[in-house]
């Protein structure tokens, strides 16, 4: 084995400094440019997205340069007249291909991590363990090599399934790139505890093309005795349903697409509201129209019914079009943090405090603030408990990401008291200037957080979720009262600068509330603070409201939507539900059992599986197309099923089960076939006329013997072969 391992060394070692610069480009290219603007560059995220781009093709090169020569007839005689097995040599190309990879990936990136530790944090937010991500990666990709050297191994070509093993590979280093961008430490744990059995595998299966492809077997014993040798057939089925499914997608996308108008057409929308005067609860019909004049998305009110309970409403009746309802507010829960900040497991990215400072995220629990003038540089960092000087990471930590949640949900009173908020699960605190503290508003537990702005001239309010209680603070400042705002002079609902800037809002307790069981155990609340209490949407039925009145009772409405108003989703004919009808059955399998374990453990979504039945039932048409599309795919997969089964010669037993598969591959069910099992060339038989086998020395239907061809006397013969 070991000269084997030096003759591929030596031979392919030529291919190494290629390597090494494409990487060494790579790694240069996500080095922190100039900081003379806001953008921030997150190594982590960056290093990995550049590298899933050329590693694989990388990987693959070098597995087919390594394999090309060895299969051919010629090569492959020679080694094994020299006792050579195909089993080394598959090893051996594995073991070599695997050092020069790994050469040529590691160099360049241990020296990014020494040019980071060594720039420090100092001018960026950065340390050397955001190259971890991309180095799991990277190990990962390395199983392009083994799917490089089975597909060279196959003897069919490209329209004959040839490109299959690079399908179950691809999808491998997709779910490790979404995994690895953005997911810092714990990604790269949980990447690299998979990467090292996915890797074997994907290596003993490559090693079986190779002994059972290389050499060419006759399809008899590859078509009939493939049972003991399950690894190679079950890879080729999961490449043969991801190329089916992406396709389908793909179709699906296509379609939608071309159907969709070229053209912005606003489309009417049914949402829960409540009137802002008398506070009673409406179901509305509201319009989203883009103003070319301002920029701006405007709502227009079509109709709305007040709700009842028990009550059948209809969101087109008419209503005053000047009518002032109050929209949903949702509580974002603080442990998830906020989607808008773009992070990369270690830093978020840096945002604007004001001007001549940014701050960024540590994920290590502090807040790290930038100068920007008249130098560039770390000025302080910031923790629960206070500020601290720079280049020390000192105090109580922050519990999660306190900027992507305040920054976001609070940046009204960033915008206009020049004070940005940091929320976590401790607690409410603002960040001041002149002189640099934390000053902290709200000292308990937050597990989650809304702010509700108020009427023009109000200052917005804060609802803080503990527990059962929601806390309801309004804001206001000891000179100006609650009148420090003021609505844009557009009329849009937003606010512009305070009358009196650079204003420091303190919180006062209005108002508690206890929140029921039932509201919390749902996914996201959704409510309405209105003059009455608050409303709540509950969960994921529409139809559903939950009034939580200040003296502490509460009330359940149900009502239901007039079926005459339903003009939002048409029942038509559409082409995309004749595609979707060629969904494998075990996706359709896979959505009933999560359904039902859905139904069984929450509570609401029982009202709204009766919505879905209700739903289903008022689109005949729609659900029509769907189950003829899903019945004529199963009979087409049948029909492919039993002719590819013919082709191949397999045998009864392997025709029935593939023929039994249909229902939970669907149309994949041929394609795999295709995929694993060699076509058995025939010819016609002397005796009986019919297509029998060429590698059999008896037909199949009669039994007649091979008959010698006859001679012309030019032949040459081997008679012992």
């Amino acid at each position: 084995m070991k000269p084997l391992v030096w003759k591929e060394l030596r031979e392919n070692v030529r291919w190494l400094p290629i390597g090494l610069v494409v990487v060494s480009v790579i790694c240069w290219m996500v080095l922190p440019s100039s900081m003379d603007n806001y953008q921030s560059v997150l190594i982590a995220s960056e290093l990995v997205s550049r590298l899933a781009i050329v590693l694989p093709l990388l990987v693959f090169a070098l597995g087919v340069v390594q394999s090309f020569r060895d299969l051919q007839p010629a090569a492959g005689a020679y080694l094994n007249h020299r006792g050579v097995t195909s089993s080394d040599i598959f090893f051996s190309k594995t073991i070599s291909g695997f050092v020069l990879y790994l050469v040529s990936v590691l160099v360049p990136i241990v020296l990014l991590a020494g040019w980071i530790a060594y720039r420090g944090m100092w001018w960026h937010p950065m340390r050397p363990a955001q190259v971890g991500p991309a180095i799991v990666y990277a190990f990962a990709a390395f199983v392009m090599h083994p799917a490089a050297m089975l597909t060279m191994a196959r003897g069919a070509s490209w329209w004959r399934t040839r490109l299959f093993p690079l399908v179950p590979a691809g999808a491998v280093l997709i779910f490790y790139f979404g995994l690895l961008r953005d997911g810092g430490p714990r990604g790269e744990v949980i990447g690299m505890l998979f990467a090292v059995p996915m890797l074997v595998w994907a290596i003993l299966i490559s090693r079986q093309g190779w002994l059972d492809l290389s050499k060419d077997p006759p399809a008899s014993r590859t078509n009939i005795a493939i049972s003991r040798r399950f690894l190679l057939p079950a890879y080729l089925l999961v490449g043969a349903c991801g190329v089916f499914v992406t396709a389908l997608l793909t179709s699906v996308g296509v379609v939608e697409e071309m159907a969709r108008a070229g053209a912005y057409v606003p489309a009417p929308y049914t949402r829960f509201a409540v009137d802002a005067v008398s506070g009673d609860p409406y179901f509305t019909t509201v319009l989203q129209e883009f103003d070319e004049t301002n920029g701006r998305y405007t709502e227009k009110l079509l109709g709305g019914d007040i709700i009842a309970d028990g009550k059948t409403v209809n969101p087109m009746s008419s209503i005053q079009p000047d009518k002032k309802l109050l929209a949903l507010t949702s509580l974002i829960e603080t442990g998830k943090g906020y989607f808008y900040y773009q992070s990369d497991g270690f830093f978020t990215g840096l945002s604007g405090l004001e001007f001549g400072n940014v701050y960024s995220y540590d994920e290590r629990g502090y807040v790290l603030l930038y100068e920007t003038y008249p130098v560039w540089r770390w000025s302080h960092t910031i923790s629960a408990d206070g500020i601290h000087p720079a280049g020390v990471l000192s105090g109580e930590r922050l519990s999660n990401d306190a900027l992507g949640h305040g920054g976001q949900l609070f940046s009204s009173i960033r915008g206009l008291t020049r004070s940005s908020a940091l929320v976590d699960s401790h607690g409410v605190a603002f960040i001041e200037k002149n002189p640099m503290a934390v000053r902290r508003i709200i000292d308990h537990q937050v597990d989650a957080a809304a702010l509700v702005l108020g009427d023009a001239g109000g200052a917005p309010r804060m609802f803080i979720l503990e527990a059962n209680k929601l806390f309801e603070y309004q804001l206001y400042d000891e000179k100006a009262g609650q009148t420090w705002y003021k609505e844009s002079e557009e009329g849009s609902g937003e606010y512009d600068t305070p009358i009196e800037p650079h204003l420091k809002p303190q919180v006062k307790l209005v108002q508690t509330y206890t929140v029921p069981d039932e509201l919390l155990k749902l996914r996201g609340l959704s409510f309405v603070a209105a003059p009455n209490g608050l409303w709540f949407n509950v969960g994921v039925d529409p139809t559903t409201v939950f009034h939580l009145r200040f003296d502490g009772t509460n009330e359940r409405l149900t009502f239901s939507i007039d079926e005459s108003s339903k003009t939002m989703d048409p029942d038509v004919f559409r082409f995309t539900f004749v595609l979707a009808g060629m969904i494998p059955g075990v996706l359709i399998l896979f959505g009933i059992v999560m359904g039902v374990w859905e139904l069984l453990h929450r509570p609401d979504y029982a009202i709204a599986f009766s919505g879905f039945i209700a739903e289903v039932s008022s689109h005949p048409i729609i659900v029509c197309t769907w189950v003829v599309s899903l019945l004529l795919a199963l009979a087409a997969g049948w029909w492919l099923v039993r002719r590819v089964a013919r082709t191949c010669a397999l045998t009864g037993a392997q025709t029935k089960l593939w023929s039994w598969s249909v229902l939970f591959l669907g149309l994949a069910a041929p394609l795999a076939m295709v995929a694993i099992y060699r076509k058995v060339h025939r010819e016609t038989c002397p005796k009986c006329s019919e297509r029998r086998r060429v590698d059999l020395t008896h037909c199949e239907h009669c039994g007649a013997a091979w008959e010698e061809p006859a001679s012309e006397g030019i032949e040459i013969l081997d008679r012992a072969a």
